[in-house]
């Protein structure tokens, strides 16, 4: 049984990657419940390393040294390609198209690699991660001051970090959400003008770790957690209009948990997969939850 520590949601397929500590990936589909396959990678902890592609067709797995970056089939499992010379990869986000997998570094620009082939395609200076929109083409380049990018890839407006660093970033039809670290706030942007629409302040000792856009619900999403104090994390759905959590739902301790991209499915390294339109487990699949937020 697989003790998961990292989570990555397709979006055209109901597909799952899960990753152990280290090494082993496990595909699921979490409709059927059913595993499609299970295989050795080059994933190691730490960041974000795996990230299944938004077609469901590929695994990319990061190495902090030797092993690179590597792409594997999700069927068969066999390696695609690898890049022994991109070391150090903290993060992978996927293009809304599914064809780059953007992979940032702590000491490097960011660089989109075609996941196809493994090809450089383009690179961002002073970049640690890209966050495309699925709703259009803007998208977030994740640097000290943050920048937001249209659809001509000219920038659209800068937001000043209030803490030393974004936890996270949700995009929605035509507005923007982020979260900071410890005693940053989360605020809302509109997307056409960079007006701040509202913000919200956790109680004191509370962080959200990661956000999410729901399309059903036309609303944001968010995990929440007690850093003073650990205990459990809890699912939020953000009022639209007053940026305000309006209804909570205790997760219990996960290691970890992750959105699908239109925000309809949260699932925890537990195993539970969550409606988050309903609030409610609709399945469970069968795997060891990883060193759990205490």
């Amino acid at each position: 049984m697989l003790k998961v520590s990292h989570i990555s949601v397709a979006g055209e397929k109901p597909l799952v990657a899960i990753g152990a500590f280290e090494r082993n990936v496990e595909v699921w589909d979490y409709k059927s419940g059913k595993r499609v396959s299970a295989f050795d990678t080059i994933l190691d902890f730490g960041g974000k390393r795996l990230a299944l592609s938004i077609s469901g067709d590929r695994v990319l797995a990061a190495a902090w040294e030797r092993h690179g970056l590597a792409c594997y089939d999700v069927q068969s499992g066999q390696c695609v390609w690898q890049r022994h010379d991109l070391k150090k990869v903290q993060t992978i986000t996927c293009s809304r198209d599914g064809t780059i997998a953007y992979c940032g570094f702590d000491a490097r620009p960011c660089m989109g690699i075609a996941i196809s082939n493994g090809d450089k395609l383009c690179s961002f200076r002073g970049t640690r991660e890209v966050v495309e929109s699925c709703y259009s083409e803007f998208a977030v380049l994740d640097r000290t001051t943050p920048e937001v990018v249209g659809p001509d890839g000219k920038r659209r407006f800068r937001i000043e970090r209030t803490t030393f660093a974004v936890l996270s970033w949700a995009i929605g039809p035509e507005t923007l959400l982020l979260s900071e670290a410890k005693g940053g706030p989360v605020r809302c942007f509109k997307l056409a003008t960079g007006e701040e629409l509202w913000r919200y302040t956790a109680p004191r000792g509370t962080l959200f770790l990661d956000l999410a856009y729901s399309t059903k619900l036309a609303r944001f999403l968010g995990i929440s957690w007690s850093y003073e104090h650990g205990g459990p994390k809890e699912l939020a759905w953000f009022s639209p209009a007053s940026g305000q959590p309006e209804e909570r739902l205790d997760l219990g301790i996960p290691a970890t948990t992750a959105f699908s991209p239109d925000g309809s499915i949260l699932i925890s390294s537990t195993g539970a997969i969550y409606d988050t339109a309903r609030g409610t487990i609709f399945r469970t699949i069968p795997v060891e939850d990883g060193d759990s937020a205490r």
